[in-house]
């Protein structure tokens, strides 16, 4: 059996002021405790566990960080619980299976979390969200869009240059 890496990549999701969130690659111990923390509803609800935890940092004066409530929104209300919806700080976030997480990979989870947010904004009941998202491997679909749309952004990025 393969050894374990001592560290896993994960990424950090920083507070920043006006309402955004900065995403930094980071890294932990396999042996973390952050592993003995329960993922987030919402991420098991989309068949990819991420579990979160507040740092206590914050290199903004501003602490909100909206991605990380996303991350923690109730899959039947699109409510993040009230602890996470303002002065939440930095926020380290890793894959529950022990994996690496990449900036890519969570930018398009947070994407997709924010469409679920929307719709729930917008009216939309419980059943036709859990129809619309939760269904069907929709969030790997996605992440798999997002990142051939990020691809080709660099591509043309880089004809320009």
């Amino acid at each position: 059996m393969a050894k374990k890496p001592d560290t896993i990549g994960c990424v950090m999701l920083r507070s920043q002021g006006g309402g955004g969130s900065g995403y930094e690659e980071a890294t932990v111990l396999h042996t973390d405790d952050i592993y003995k923390l329960a993922p987030t509803p919402i991420t098991q609800k989309l068949g990819f566990p991420l579990i979160l935890r507040q740092t206590g940092n914050s290199i903004s004066a501003s602490k909100d960080n909206p991605h990380a409530a996303w991350l923690m929104i109730d899959p039947s209300t699109g409510l993040a619980p009230m602890e996470w919806q303002s002065g939440v700080g930095d926020v380290l976030v890793v894959r529950a299976d022990g994996e690496p997480l990449d900036i890519g990979t969570l930018a398009a989870v947070t994407d997709y979390l924010s469409d679920i947010v929307d719709a729930f904004s917008d009216g939309m009941d419980g059943a036709e969200i859990a129809r619309v998202f939760y269904q069907g491997g929709k969030l790997g679909k996605y992440v798999k869009e997002h990142e051939r749309m990020q691809e080709e952004c660099k591509n043309m990025v880089e004809e320009f240059e």
